[in-house]
């Protein structure tokens, strides 16, 4: 079974019982936002909330959270670089080797920085949230929607 048939299968699932295309395309493009916010470790506990709170679909809302780790490790950096941007502040180097180094010096200073620095980040995503989650959950909707006519 491909990546995409073990996302697509409990989501399609999911609407032949009943679920209704809105509240799936939410599911979906929240679980999408959450997963892909650059603060590693609280995805799945957020998508947890936020299915609940909001009554939505808690199967896909983690589906689609365990879907988008990749997409969330490669947005970390520009996510960070947005906020230094916004903040005005210098660009601070983000290669491996860098990293290393400041966390063998001192680690309690290396991790104030890179903490700061990922509150940099969520700030970037916090501003383009309801971009992101419009547009997603315009696709999904569309998507589900003739999903359900089929």
């Amino acid at each position: 079974m491909s990546i995409i048939s073990k996302i697509t299968q409990p989501i399609l699932g999911q609407l032949k019982q009943g679920v209704t295309p809105h509240k799936l395309a939410l599911s979906i493009a929240i679980g999408l936002l959450i997963g892909i916010m650059p603060i590693l470790g609280l995805s799945t506990t957020l998508c947890l909330v936020a299915a609940y709170f909001l009554g939505l679909n808690h199967i896909a809302i983690q589906s689609v959270n365990y879907a988008a780790y990749p997409l969330q490790i490669i947005m970390i950096i520009p996510f960070v670089r947005m906020g230094e941007w916004i903040l005005g502040r210098k660009k601070t180097p983000l290669d491996i080797t860098t990293i290393l180094h400041q966390m063998q010096d001192n680690l309690k200073i290396a991790f104030q920085k890179y903490f700061f620095l990922g509150l940099v980040g969520l700030l970037a995503w916090a501003i383009l949230a309801p971009v992101i989650l419009s547009i997603i959950y315009f696709i999904s909707k569309f998507i589900l929607t003739k999903a359900l006519r089929k």
